[in-house]
């Protein structure tokens, strides 16, 4: 992006009777190299104006030294396609300086904003989204028991490709204990038959389910749409293990060979 500048000064709110705008333009023009205009309140329709007006003709990095960024964010909203700076001389300058404050000291902390909202401006760019180039869909359910199950058929079902993982050696968790279970249909007045081995045997049926029994889940990496799974048998310690909490005294301990660390031997 070929930055072209525009810093602009609000001389409202105050900020122009406690500030010398004159000096503080000075700062942006001569230290920052910045072409510097001020207005009386940049956020209203004649001092978005000014600013729009300039962006017309060019510009596409807007410095704004006024009010918080917290405020008048519509105001001074310009475009995705712009980079937008504010630099805080309102309440972090202005307001908040004592009576008995000197002249000097706030007028050079006023400064000091404006430069740095001036070197933030030169530093930033437009951000890129990430995109991969190719994402995963595919769908990890943990737990065979009955939401598990429904997890797993209702993804399935959509499309997707499902991986099932359950730690015991069948799946329907403690639903298979059930000797009746609540009504699903009306009139809703009598205990049905459990439902669970139906479940378990549609998802054991479906070809885009994939069930891995007696297993556990030892590890998750990556990101969105990119993640690692590393997979253990159940109740097996691995070096792909999910690494233990631990506190800051607890390290310290470990670090004196006080205490055996609970992470020797994982991958990091």
């Amino acid at each position: 992006m070929d930055k072209k500048y525009g810093a602009y000064i609000c001389t409202g709110c105050g900020i122009g009777d406690a500030l010398d705008i004159e000096a503080l333009s000075g700062v942006v023009t001569s230290e920052m190299s910045m072409d510097c205009k001020t207005h009386q309140a940049l956020c209203g329709s004649e001092g978005r104006a000014l600013i729009e007006g300039d962006i017309a003709g060019g510009v596409n990095t807007v410095v704004i030294c006024g009010c918080s960024p917290r405020v008048m964010e519509n105001e001074f909203n310009f475009g995705d396609d712009k980079i937008t700076v504010r630099g805080n001389i309102r309440e972090q300058v202005v307001w908040c300086r004592a009576e008995d404050a000197d002249p000097e000291y706030v007028q050079e902390l006023a400064s000091d904003y404006v430069r740095m909202a001036c070197t933030r401006a030169q530093k930033t760019d437009l951000p890129e989204p990430y995109q991969l180039e190719e994402m995963s869909k595919k769908i990890l359910v943990m737990g065979g028991g009955v939401a598990g199950l429904t997890a797993a058929t209702e993804a399935a079902k959509a499309g997707y490709e499902v991986t099932l993982v359950e730690k015991s050696d069948k799946l329907g968790g403690k639903a298979l204990e059930w000797r009746k279970q609540l009504p699903t249909k009306a009139p809703w007045t009598d205990l049905e038959d459990p439902s669970v081995s139906a479940m378990v045997s549609e998802v054991e049926a479906a070809s885009n389910i994939t069930v891995k029994t007696s297993s556990e889940v030892a590890r998750i990496g990556g990101s969105p749409g990119n993640f690692g799974v590393t997979f253990k048998a159940a109740d097996e310690k691995s070096e792909w293990d999910a690494p233990a909490k631990v506190a800051v005294d607890e390290q310290d301990l470990i670090d004196k060979g006080e205490m055996e660390d609970p992470n020797a031997g994982l991958k990091p």
